[in-house]
């Protein structure tokens, strides 16, 4: 067997046979990872689809098809995909939000000042505490 005779050879065959694996068949590969993190590891792996809707309507339509498919794959896994309120309700009307069951969460949206604030005080302390560092040697 190769990998008794020459590890590095098999380490360099065996990611050779993952990357052709991960281009012919990215979405079994993904489902097998899965899989394995359930049933191997005992994880509920939590696969976030963010910003699906700064892209174009058949974009988000695609990633939610796709997320549906990987809950409908692995039972035990928790799939989130952030839309806009005006996305749900443009794509419940004709979109796949017909076709698929799932459940909706509603959080409303922070004024952007609000954001702009807490990111500005966060990066106010990391500037601190790194001048706080720099002094200290």
């Amino acid at each position: 067997m190769l990998y008794e005779a020459d590890k590095t050879a098999f380490k360099i065959k065996f990611g050779e046979f993952l990357d052709t694996q991960i281009q012919t068949d990215t979405y079994h590969y993904v489902v097998r990872l899965l899989e394995d993190a359930v049933r191997n590891r005992l994880l509920l792996p939590c696969i976030i689809f963010d910003n699906a809707d700064h892209f174009s309507e058949k974009f988000q339509q695609e990633v939610f098809q796709l997320s549906q498919a990987l809950r409908a794959a692995m039972k035990f896994t928790f799939v989130v995909v952030p839309i806009t309120d005006r996305s749900i309700w443009r794509l419940s009307k004709d979109g796949p939000f017909q076709t698929y069951r799932a459940k909706y969460f509603y959080l409303p949206v922070p004024s952007t000042k609000e954001v702009l604030e807490k990111r500005l005080r966060a990066a106010t302390r990391v500037s601190i505490s790194l001048e706080k560092g720099l002094g200290s040697t």
